[in-house]
């Protein structure tokens, strides 16, 4: 249980959001190909990559990011407000503002809407966990294969397979991501997530 004083110190750190852009790394961490460095800015447009055993945590606006190592994502949309994630290597996490964003993939298509979600990129298939919140997910190998899922915390983790597969959207089960990385998150942007709600006084 929360002292008084301690949940106090809590509601203190989210209403405390980070200044915009690069907050943590570790190792390589470039964008648009230009080595990156705490502070610089992210805006929709960028290309972020990562090298071996190297880390980036940014945010874009209302939404913030941890990419891993080995990693390469596209951001798209209007400067400072990103309305497609594009993830071409290695795995990210995000936690999103209220607002409608598409996760895309060599393999899937995810529509979101103010949510969580971890992608890894694999050979062939993509892992995707919407951590919390409703998506739509579509298999680029049979694109009648869709399915709604609605979660509230990592109920619903699936792989999306590329052609081939019999099964293009499967069951997964939840890995290489936690629970104390999506506060951190969320706090970067002033926010809690959807499962920490209660122990926030909300």
């Amino acid at each position: 249980m929360l002292s008084a004083g301690g949940l106090a110190g809590l509601r203190e750190a989210r209403a405390m959001k980070a200044p915009p852009g690069v907050s943590k790394m570790t190792g390589d961490l470039r964008i648009n190909g230009a080595a990156a460095e705490i502070g610089a800015l992210v805006r929709a447009g960028d290309t972020l990559t990562t090298g071996p055993e190297s880390t980036g945590v940014f945010t874009v606006g209302d939404d913030a990011f941890l990419l891993r190592e080995n990693s390469e994502i596209g951001l798209e949309g209007e400067d400072f407000s990103t309305r497609t994630l594009n993830v071409l290597a290695g795995g990210v996490l995000g936690v999103f503002g209220p607002k409608e964003l598409t996760i895309e993939t060599p393999t899937a298509t995810a529509g979101i809407r103010g949510t969580a979600a971890y992608t890894t990129i694999e050979t062939g298939r993509t892992y995707l966990c919407i951590c919390y919140g409703r998506a739509t997910l579509t298999s680029k190998a049979a694109f009648t294969m869709i399915e709604g899922v609605e979660t509230i915390h990592h109920d619903a983790p699936r792989w999306i397979y590329g052609p081939g597969s019999e099964h293009p959207i499967s069951p997964a089960h939840m890995k290489n991501h936690h629970d104390a990385e999506l506060v951190m998150l969320e706090a970067l942007v002033g926010r809690v997530p959807a499962f920490d709600m209660d122990i926030y006084g909300h």
